[in-house]
Protein backbone atom coordinates (compact mmCIF):
# COMPACT_ATOMS: atom_id res chain seq x y z
CA UNK A 1 0.00 0.00 0.00
CA UNK A 2 1.50 3.38 -0.96
CA UNK A 3 2.24 5.82 1.82
CA UNK A 4 -0.19 8.68 2.25
CA UNK A 5 1.14 11.94 0.87
CA UNK A 6 2.67 14.19 3.47
CA UNK A 7 0.76 17.45 4.00
CA UNK A 8 2.34 20.63 2.65
CA UNK A 9 2.77 22.93 5.65
CA UNK A 10 3.77 26.57 5.36
CA UNK A 11 5.49 27.76 8.54
CA UNK A 12 5.24 31.53 8.92
CA UNK A 13 7.54 33.32 11.34
CA UNK A 14 9.82 36.33 11.40
CA UNK A 15 13.19 34.53 11.22
CA UNK A 16 14.62 31.07 10.68
CA UNK A 17 17.93 29.30 10.39
CA UNK A 18 20.69 30.32 9.92
CA UNK A 19 19.66 33.75 11.26
CA UNK A 20 17.95 32.41 14.40
CA UNK A 21 18.61 29.43 16.63
CA UNK A 22 16.39 28.23 19.41
CA UNK A 23 12.94 26.94 20.20
CA UNK A 24 10.89 28.05 17.23
CA UNK A 25 13.29 26.73 14.56
CA UNK A 26 13.57 23.54 16.62
CA UNK A 27 9.78 23.16 16.69
CA UNK A 28 9.61 23.64 12.93
CA UNK A 29 12.47 21.17 12.32
CA UNK A 30 10.74 18.65 14.58
CA UNK A 31 7.89 18.42 12.10
CA UNK A 32 10.20 17.62 9.19
CA UNK A 33 9.43 13.90 8.97
CA UNK A 34 5.66 14.46 9.35
CA UNK A 35 5.13 17.01 6.62
CA UNK A 36 6.51 18.60 3.50
CA UNK A 37 7.43 22.02 4.80
CA UNK A 38 8.32 25.48 3.61
CA UNK A 39 9.34 28.27 5.96
CA UNK A 40 8.43 31.87 5.16
CA UNK A 41 10.70 34.23 7.09
CA UNK A 42 12.39 37.60 6.72
CA UNK A 43 15.97 38.37 5.80
CA UNK A 44 18.45 41.21 5.91
CA UNK A 45 18.80 43.21 2.73
CA UNK A 46 21.03 41.58 0.11
CA UNK A 47 20.86 38.15 1.79
CA UNK A 48 19.70 35.32 -0.47
CA UNK A 49 15.94 35.12 -1.01
CA UNK A 50 15.71 31.32 -1.19
CA UNK A 51 17.85 29.01 0.89
CA UNK A 52 17.74 25.55 2.37
CA UNK A 53 18.43 25.20 6.09
CA UNK A 54 18.94 21.69 7.47
CA UNK A 55 16.85 20.19 4.69
CA UNK A 56 13.99 22.70 4.98
CA UNK A 57 13.35 25.11 2.09
CA UNK A 58 13.15 28.70 3.30
CA UNK A 59 11.67 31.62 1.38
CA UNK A 60 12.80 34.94 2.85
CA UNK A 61 11.29 38.40 2.41
CA UNK A 62 13.50 41.49 2.68
CA UNK A 63 13.33 43.46 5.93
CA UNK A 64 14.55 47.04 6.18
CA UNK A 65 15.34 46.90 9.88
CA UNK A 66 13.35 46.19 13.01
CA UNK A 67 11.02 48.04 15.39
CA UNK A 68 9.57 46.63 18.63
CA UNK A 69 11.11 43.22 17.78
CA UNK A 70 9.18 43.21 14.50
CA UNK A 71 10.97 43.06 11.15
CA UNK A 72 10.10 45.97 8.88
CA UNK A 73 9.11 43.80 5.92
CA UNK A 74 6.14 45.42 4.17
CA UNK A 75 5.93 42.70 1.50
CA UNK A 76 5.70 39.85 4.03
CA UNK A 77 1.86 39.76 4.17
CA UNK A 78 1.66 39.50 0.37
CA UNK A 79 4.32 36.78 0.32
CA UNK A 80 2.34 34.87 2.95
CA UNK A 81 -0.82 35.12 0.90
CA UNK A 82 1.00 33.86 -2.20
CA UNK A 83 2.78 30.98 -0.42
CA UNK A 84 -0.38 29.91 1.45
CA UNK A 85 -2.07 29.12 -1.86
CA UNK A 86 0.38 26.23 -2.34
CA UNK A 87 -0.02 24.83 1.20
CA UNK A 88 -2.43 22.35 2.74
CA UNK A 89 -2.01 24.07 6.10
CA UNK A 90 -0.45 27.27 7.44
CA UNK A 91 1.34 27.04 10.79
CA UNK A 92 1.66 30.59 12.11
CA UNK A 93 4.28 30.90 14.82
CA UNK A 94 3.22 33.79 17.04
CA UNK A 95 3.33 36.42 18.28
CA UNK A 96 4.12 37.85 14.86
CA UNK A 97 1.80 40.67 13.65
CA UNK A 98 2.99 40.51 10.03
CA UNK A 99 1.75 36.92 9.96
CA UNK A 100 -1.61 38.00 11.39
CA UNK A 101 -1.83 40.72 8.75
CA UNK A 102 -0.95 38.28 5.97
CA UNK A 103 -3.64 35.88 7.12
CA UNK A 104 -6.21 38.68 7.26
CA UNK A 105 -5.80 39.08 3.49
CA UNK A 106 -5.59 35.34 2.79
CA UNK A 107 -9.02 33.73 2.50
CA UNK A 108 -9.89 30.13 3.28
CA UNK A 109 -6.58 28.66 4.37
CA UNK A 110 -6.47 25.94 7.04
CA UNK A 111 -4.58 27.40 10.01
CA UNK A 112 -2.83 26.29 13.17
CA UNK A 113 -1.43 28.92 15.52
CA UNK A 114 1.65 28.05 17.59
CA UNK A 115 1.65 30.52 20.50
CA UNK A 116 5.32 30.60 21.53
CA UNK A 117 5.60 33.56 23.86
CA UNK A 118 3.68 35.99 26.00
CA UNK A 119 3.47 39.59 24.85
CA UNK A 120 5.13 41.51 27.65
CA UNK A 121 7.35 44.35 26.43
CA UNK A 122 5.07 45.53 23.62
CA UNK A 123 1.84 45.85 25.64
CA UNK A 124 0.70 49.06 23.97
CA UNK A 125 1.33 47.71 20.51
CA UNK A 126 -0.47 44.50 21.46
CA UNK A 127 -3.56 46.45 22.46
CA UNK A 128 -3.60 48.11 19.05
CA UNK A 129 -3.08 44.78 17.30
CA UNK A 130 -5.58 42.86 19.44
CA UNK A 131 -8.39 42.86 16.83
CA UNK A 132 -6.00 41.43 14.25
CA UNK A 133 -4.77 38.77 16.69
CA UNK A 134 -8.35 37.89 17.70
CA UNK A 135 -9.20 37.46 14.01
CA UNK A 136 -6.30 35.03 13.59
CA UNK A 137 -7.30 33.05 16.69
CA UNK A 138 -10.90 32.85 15.50
CA UNK A 139 -9.77 31.36 12.17
CA UNK A 140 -7.42 28.79 13.67
CA UNK A 141 -8.40 25.14 13.84
CA UNK A 142 -6.00 24.80 16.76
CA UNK A 143 -3.89 26.97 19.05
CA UNK A 144 -0.82 25.08 20.25
CA UNK A 145 1.06 26.23 23.35
CA UNK A 146 4.06 24.74 25.14
CA UNK A 147 2.26 24.91 28.48
CA UNK A 148 -1.09 26.24 29.70
CA UNK A 149 0.62 28.96 31.71
CA UNK A 150 1.96 30.54 28.54
CA UNK A 151 -1.46 31.61 27.34
CA UNK A 152 -2.68 32.18 30.90
CA UNK A 153 0.20 34.57 31.48
CA UNK A 154 -0.50 37.00 28.64
CA UNK A 155 0.12 40.48 30.00
CA UNK A 156 -2.36 42.26 27.77
CA UNK A 157 -5.78 43.74 28.52
CA UNK A 158 -8.10 40.81 29.28
CA UNK A 159 -10.64 41.78 26.64
CA UNK A 160 -7.96 42.03 23.98
CA UNK A 161 -6.49 38.55 23.95
CA UNK A 162 -7.18 35.18 25.56
CA UNK A 163 -5.83 35.17 29.11
CA UNK A 164 -6.34 31.47 29.74
CA UNK A 165 -6.43 28.40 27.54
CA UNK A 166 -10.22 27.99 28.07
CA UNK A 167 -10.84 31.54 26.76
CA UNK A 168 -9.21 30.58 23.47
CA UNK A 169 -12.17 28.25 23.04
CA UNK A 170 -14.48 31.30 23.09
CA UNK A 171 -13.02 32.08 19.69
CA UNK A 172 -14.19 28.66 18.50
CA UNK A 173 -10.62 27.41 18.58
CA UNK A 174 -9.37 24.27 20.27
CA UNK A 175 -6.29 24.83 22.42
CA UNK A 176 -3.74 22.04 22.85
CA UNK A 177 -0.71 21.91 25.08
CA UNK A 178 2.26 20.29 23.36
CA UNK A 179 5.52 20.22 25.34
CA UNK A 180 8.59 21.59 23.55
CA UNK A 181 10.45 18.91 21.64
CA UNK A 182 7.49 16.50 21.48
CA UNK A 183 7.48 16.16 17.71
CA UNK A 184 5.07 13.22 17.75
CA UNK A 185 2.40 15.13 19.71
CA UNK A 186 2.93 18.17 17.51
CA UNK A 187 2.57 16.14 14.31
CA UNK A 188 -0.58 14.51 15.72
CA UNK A 189 -2.03 17.95 16.53
CA UNK A 190 -1.41 19.13 12.97
CA UNK A 191 -2.70 15.94 11.40
CA UNK A 192 -6.00 16.33 13.23
CA UNK A 193 -6.74 19.66 11.50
Amino acid sequence: MPAAPRPRVLHAYKTYLPDTEGGIPAAIRGLGPACEGLVLATRRLFAPRRIEAEGMPVLRVAAFGEALSLPLAPLYPLALRRAARQADLVALHTPFPLGDLGLAITPDVPLVVHWHADIIRQRRAARLLAPLIRHTLARAARVIVADGGMVAGLAVVNTALPTAVPRVARHGTEALTVPPGDAVALADALAAC
